[in-house]
């Protein structure tokens, strides 16, 4: 299989673009519906003698029960539309990342049997019919208050606009996005484990957060997650085939915006792990900083396995043991992710990264590991520093550019690392040294095989006087 990870990633996100803007659409077309509604019943109500005699109130009924009847129809139909585009788009997720590749998935199985779609279609059609019936029984009810005498027909026409305006315009919407979103994440599941089932190795799926800013924690946290086809996410406690899982609960599926995307592991994707949050989502959600607390934990028992694999290695080479296979196996790990004031530093050298994040590779975490093993136990960051990699990122004592790379500076307690003579001066024996991780920043129009990440290439010690040598390094942000 041919082809590059940035059409393989580009061409899943665009399709699921896609979808959103199919649920985007159709709930922009319930909403006019509802208006439309809302202005008829104003009409009616305008209409009405000042009294509101008792006499009149069933013909009034009847009108507003048949305008909502004919929502009901409209916002079906709508819906049902809807859901077939977007089960279309469900199943493109799938297919048109692997014809990319070379993979016409067209070729091996057929398209999906309909009848789920058919059901679902059936199922949301009833379900915006209910909607208009709940809401028709409310008017009536709030029509039914002027006959008692506890409200003035004033206050029940600015009722039945709250009715209308908001909490059916509520439940309709979420109706729509809950259920449209489903459909696309039903085909999509269809189409994977058809297309296991067809024989193509290695095809699995990975959960994608939304981006909303008030997102579900759970679903944040589950970003990344990578499974078998036919294996579960975990998310909140729950085990869910894709996003809107039915099997889920209400609360962990209804109004979910994640999606799931097919995933092989010999893609170079953008976004390698979970996605690091920008700036703006910390800012208007400061929560989500716990969440990457917690993923900054993943982090460090991710690479603590790592480590410990080459501590045994190194251990029983000591002993003169055979040594056990260090088990990498090509993942990656985002780390971190460019701040604002690296990214202007950037555009200053006419550098547009691909994406913001920095990643690292278990491979690569592991060569930085054995340089120990080579004699250079003197400038090898501690294991303790090394699982530490994502707080390192995002809170650097400084940053600066120097040889093509962007070189993120930090403390290591005195105690952690041995004070050696410098090998290259002797003006500065003894020299503390600080942490130190040099990233390579992949551009868009770079053609070399990590192009689709930033990641970290190296690791070690260095003397504070070498940072100083303005001819090989240029400060980025921070102080020494």
């Amino acid at each position: 299989m041919s082809g590059s990870g940035d059409s393989f990633e580009e061409t899943a996100r665009r399709v699921w673009s896609e979808g959103i803007a199919i649920q985007v659409d159709a709930a922009g077309e319930i909403i006019r519906q509802l208006r439309l509604t809302l202005d008829r019943i104003d009409e009616l109500l305008a209409g009405q003698p000042t009294d509101w005699q008792s006499w009149y109130l069933p013909q009034l009924r009847r009108q507003v029960i048949d305008l909502l009847a004919g929502f009901g129809e409209q916002a079906g139909a709508t819906a049902s539309d809807g859901a077939g585009r977007a089960w279309d788009k469900g199943v493109d997720v799938v297919d048109a990342p692997l014809a990319t590749g070379g993979i016409r998935l067209e070729a091996l199985t057929p398209r999906l049997d309909p009848g789920q779609l058919l059901a679902m279609q059936s199922f949301l059609t009833n379900k915006m019919r209910a909607v208009a019936a709940d809401t028709a029984n409310r008017i009536n009810t709030a029509l039914g208050m002027v006959v008692t005498g506890l409200d003035t027909p004033a206050e029940v026409a600015t009722a039945i606009q709250g009715i209308l305006g908001g909490s059916t315009r509520r439940r309709a919407l979420t109706v729509v996005r809950t259920e449209l979103g489903r459909a696309f994440s039903t085909a999509t599941q269809g189409r994977l484990e058809q297309a296991s089932k067809a024989g193509l190795k290695g095809l699995k799926k990975q959960w994608r957060r939304s981006g909303k800013i008030h997102s579900r924690r759970t679903h944040d946290l589950a970003d990344g997650q990578i499974r078998n086809v036919d294996e579960p996410f975990l998310v909140g406690g729950e085990k869910l085939m894709y996003p809107r899982d039915p099997n889920g609960s209400p609360a962990n599926t209804i109004n979910c915006g994640c999606t799931q995307l097919p995933y092989m592991a010999h893609w170079e994707v953008i976004h390698p792990g979970e996605k690091p949050y920008t700036p703006a989502e910390l800012g208007a959600d400061p929560t989500k900083r716990d969440i990457a607390g917690v993923r900054a934990e993943g982090f460090r028992q991710w690479s603590g396995s790592i480590l410990g694999q080459l501590a045994a290695i190194e251990q029983a080479k000591a002993e003169k043991r055979p040594r056990p296979k260090l088990r990498t196996m090509g993942a990656w790990q985002t780390v971190g992710a460019l701040s604002h004031d690296v990214l202007s530093f950037l555009e200053g050298k006419s550098i547009r990264p691909a994406t913001m994040e920095i990643a690292i590779g278990d491979k690569q975490l592991g060569r930085m590991r054995r340089t120990g093993s080579k004699g250079k136990k003197a400038v090898m960051l501690p294991d303790a520093i090394l699982t530490q990699m994502p707080i390192l990122i995002e809170r650097p004592k400084a940053v600066f550019w120097g040889n093509g790379a962007l070189h993120y500076i930090f403390d290591v307690p005195e105690a952690r690392y041995p004070q050696v003579p410098e090998a290259r001066s002797s003006q500065v024996p003894n020299e503390q040294r600080l942490g130190h991780l040099v990233v390579r920043v992949r551009a868009d129009e770079t053609r070399a095989r990590h192009r689709h990440h930033n990641y970290v290439v190296s690791g070690g010690l260095t003397p504070r006087s070498a940072l100083l040598d303005d001819k090989v390094f240029k400060l980025v942000t921070g102080a020494l």
